[in-house]
């Protein structure tokens, strides 16, 4: 934003002084000239150059909006997950993985879905098959590590073959994959996930998600 900022206020001064300096205004005068098929050419690389600033100060106040309105839904959240009981990652690490499936299963549901089970648990692909209220599959897989500290996250990371396998189930589903951890995501994996369009919810997302109560798989959510 600086930068755009400080673009824009050189492009303004610089127009300026040259206006105050031929006499008239050099905007108009490219207007009459352009008309005229001629245009100054050194007005037109500052009003291209104003422009573009003037467009990025416009998208970064947009981003920054936004972040904002994302900070103070969190807030939000947070100030309602203190009124009411909630699972902590502390107490999410201590889990079993059926206990974290069973979690991610009711979250699941809080969010309004509909939540199936697999037919065959024997180590399947996904763990929870999962319909919108738009009728929209998701094949969810969860990967919980146990860790009896009260401190850290576990040692243990989703890699590329976690995804492979949690891709691999929901096409066989006919859905999209969401895969869902409590430990930490390698930055391969992040790429192959970005790549293959898998939706990943990592630590620090499930806090948000089982702790402050953000509906993150809702349609629009971020």
């Amino acid at each position: 934003m600086a930068e755009a900022t400080q673009a824009a206020a050189e492009c303004e001064s610089l127009s300026f002084e040259i206006s105050q300096h031929f006499g008239f205004d050099l905007a108009a005068r490219a207007r009459e000239e352009e008309a005229d098929g001629y245009t100054l050419d050194t007005l037109a690389i500052l009003r291209h150059q104003l422009d573009e600033a003037r467009s990025r100060l416009a998208d970064l106040l947009a981003r920054d909006r936004e972040r904002l309105h994302g900070l103070a839904l969190t807030e939000s959240f947070r100030m309602h997950a203190g009124q009411h009981r909630s699972p902590s990652t502390v107490q999410i690490d201590q889990m079993s993985s059926e206990a974290f499936t069973a979690l991610i299963e009711k979250l699941l549901v809080h969010d309004g879905h509909c939540v199936l089970k697999p037919t065959e648990p024997q180590n399947p692909n996904w763990s929870l098959l999962v319909t919108t209220e738009s009728g929209h599959w998701m094949a969810v897989t969860t990967q919980h590590w146990h860790n009896p500290n009260t401190w850290g996250q576990p040692a243990e990371v989703v890699n590329t073959a976690v995804l492979h396998r949690a891709r691999r189930g929901a096409v066989a589903a006919g859905g999209d994959a969401i895969v869902v951890t409590n430990g930490g995501i390698t930055r391969p994996a992040r790429r192959y996930a970005a790549a293959q369009k898998i939706r990943l919810i990592d630590r620090a997302e499930l806090q948000r998600w089982a702790e402050w109560g953000e509906p993150l798989t809702r349609v629009g959510a971020a």
